[in-house]
């Protein structure tokens, strides 16, 4: 698993746990490796590692009626952003899926939102403040609420959103772009 955590001014932390997910670390009898980030309350508690591990043991073997069962054991915790440094970052993602943003100064639990977002409005290469603006007008017709809760999207963040999504120019005003070949139409270069 890769780790990415940007920061302002150009600082990247990268954390890769390939290396980790030998069974090394855990006396050679690591069959399998569980990796937990929490995504809640960084700002108060920081960007948090968990690795756990399936110990393979020969002791599990006795009793054991057929296959014997490896058993999830702690590991280590290993603190990837303070939570003072967790109050300035940019973004978070894991094997290059953004997993935190931030969004008008608010951190916001992207895979929350998109778990939601896919759910309503499908997969798209709209970007977040789009994304967020089209899944709160399907949740207000779903909840029929003026002002329905984003999962994962501050209520700051969605008034950002849409408030930046309806300055933006309407589609019949945007340059239009043939993606025909996965390129520009050669009439509009």
């Amino acid at each position: 698993m890769n780790i990415r955590i940007t920061y302002p001014g150009g600082r990247i932390d990268v954390f890769d746990t390939g290396a980790y997910a030998t069974s090394a670390p855990f006396d050679s009898k690591n069959m399998l490796t569980d990796f937990e980030i929490g995504l809640g309350d960084i700002e108060e508690e920081g960007l948090w590692l968990v690795a756990n591990y399936y110990a393979a043991k020969p002791e599990f073997r006795k009793g054991a009626a057929g296959i014997p069962v490896a058993r999830r054991s702690r590991g280590w915790r290993f603190l990837l952003s303070t939570a003072e440094e967790a109050k300035e970052l940019c973004d978070v993602t894991v094997d290059g899926e953004m997993v935190i943003a931030r969004v008008a100064g608010d951190v916001c639990n992207m895979r929350e939102f998109e778990s939601a977002a896919l759910m309503r409005i499908g997969a798209s290469n709209d970007g977040v403040l789009e994304r967020i603006r089209k899944l709160h007008a399907f949740m207000v017709i779903e909840t029929g609420e003026e002002n329905p809760a984003i999962p994962g999207v501050t209520k700051t963040a969605v008034e950002y959103a849409l408030a930046a999504m309806k300055k933006q120019p309407e589609k019949g005003d945007a340059r239009v772009v043939s993606e025909d070949w996965g390129d520009m139409d050669e009439a509009d270069w």
